[in-house]
């Protein structure tokens, strides 16, 4: 879709997560279910970048496209739209001082594609979006197991 302006640009909401690997043990599952959720149009990766710290405390932040092709590989063919235009550096030293030595993480930011159409008929309404809430998935698994116990008792 062409647009004019950016105020008519269509677009989704955008999240970002840090993902924690403890040993460094990335097994490449995750770059396969994103490869599949930007292949089926649910979002756009926008940027991603590699925190890695080794058994030393030395660190090294990479972005899709500076990985090693082994790694790379593990994402399948994604195309990210910004690699390394919104993670930047200060990120990654925020996402290292985190890490202990010989853990590594996964900075991900998406566009969620599924929504740009509900975003843009709000805007389009004039409508403003006030308050938005995520419930952990955790959090929403120990509620429903409360229940089933509570409806079980």
């Amino acid at each position: 879709m062409t647009t004019d302006s950016a105020a008519e640009a269509v677009f989704g909401p955008v999240d970002t997560a840090v993902i924690h690997f403890a040993g460094n043990q990335f097994n490449g599952e995750i770059g396969a279910l994103l490869f599949d959720l930007v292949n089926r149009g649910v979002i756009r990766l926008l940027d991603l970048l590699a925190v890695i710290k080794d058994e030393d405390g030395g660190v090294v932040a990479l972005t899709l496209g500076g990985m090693e092709a082994d790694i790379r590989d593990a994402f399948a063919e994604i195309e990210v739209a910004l690699d390394g235009d919104l993670i930047d550096d200060e990120d990654a030293a925020e996402v290292a001082a985190a890490l202990a030595p010989g853990n590594s993480a996964l900075f991900l930011c998406w566009e969620n594609t599924w929504a740009a159409e509900l975003a843009t008929a709000m805007r389009r309404a004039n409508g403003e979006l006030v308050e938005f809430g995520r419930v952990p998935a955790d959090a929403l698994l120990e509620m429903i197991e409360a229940i089933e116990e509570i409806e079980e008792g």
